[in-house]
């Protein structure tokens, strides 16, 4: 059967009661029913256990109650991964991963039973997968809305800010830095915009903290070195010109 990835990241392919699935199997209804009781707390009595699954357009789905469906078809995602918020509170009831479920029983779980009823919705690490490749222009995207937000503020009173601005800006750090080690290069595109705008949120943050700030300008300076770096060094410089003066 081919794979069928629900909005949460559930498998519902993997899943027992998916109306396929049942159908050809409907001695699974039992089996399932008493299954979700052992892993994860409720029972579905057997005679209603079938699923059109999530992705149905008129989806007669068990969990008439799941927030995160309606929730990603509002945003016109296909899954969660896609969410500048991932994971929210919403999700982050749904996760599912096989090491916390293992954590709640002293014996180890049957490998059947994690295949019929917990794999199908291990969840986290499918959404992380797809999660990456957005992971940088979600980064950049909230960097430039966060900085525009501070610079339309009065200096004064931009205090209740930096603590926010200080985590996004190492996050963008970080990230870069994780990036040129897995991908062993600086030359990804997306490691100087990702080093440009964490300066220049640092030059919005740190400007109080001389030794910080230098760091993160040691990250875009680094770059004089290469060929072809001069808008981005002159993107930079312009900016803390521009804004230095604002906070004088």
């Amino acid at each position: 059967m081919t794979q069928i990835l629900a909005r949460c990241g559930y498998r519902c392919d993997l899943c027992l009661a998916y109306k396929p699935n049942i159908q050809a199997h409907p001695e699974n209804a039992q089996v399932l029913s008493d299954g979700w009781h052992t892993y994860f707390g409720f029972r579905i009595p057997p005679e209603r256990i079938l699923c059109e699954g999530c992705l149905a357009d008129t989806a007669e789905t068990l969990d008439t109650g799941c927030p995160v469906r309606p929730c990603v078809i509002a945003h016109g995602f296909e899954t969660c991964a896609q969410c500048p918020e991932y994971i929210c509170p919403l999700l982050a009831e749904r996760i599912v991963t096989y090491e916390a479920m293992q954590a709640k029983f002293a014996n180890p779980i049957p490998p059947e039973d994690r295949r019929r009823f917990i794999q199908p919705y291990e969840n986290k690490p499918r959404l992380d997968r797809l999660h990456e490749p957005y992971i940088n222009s979600i980064l950049l995207c909230k960097a430039r809305d966060f900085s525009e937000k501070l610079i339309s503020q009065e200096y004064s009173e931009r205090a209740a800010f930096v603590p926010e601005g200080r985590s996004l800006a190492e996050g963008l750090r970080r990230r870069a830095i994780d990036l040129a080690q897995s991908r062993g290069t600086e030359f990804d595109p997306d490691i100087p915009n990702l080093h440009l705008w964490a300066a220049k949120l640092a030059v919005l943050v740190f400007d109080q903290e001389p030794d910080q700030l230098q760091a993160f300008e040691n990250d875009i300076l680094y770059y004089q070195i290469f060929p072809h770096s001069e808008s981005l060094i002159e993107d930079y410089l312009g900016f803390k010109l521009t804004n230095s003066k604002q906070s004088e």
